[in-house]
């Protein structure tokens, strides 16, 4: 079973993440859109 602290920091760690990849894929967006 999940402690919910463990829980928590995944699911903490699973947002960073994927707030991450959103912003790397809105850069590279944003230089082909300039192009």
């Amino acid at each position: 079973m999940f402690n919910n602290l463990d829980y928590y920091t995944f699911f903490i760690f699973y947002i960073k993440k994927i707030n991450y990849n959103e912003n790397s894929a809105e850069r590279m967006s944003s230089r082909g859109r300039r192009r």
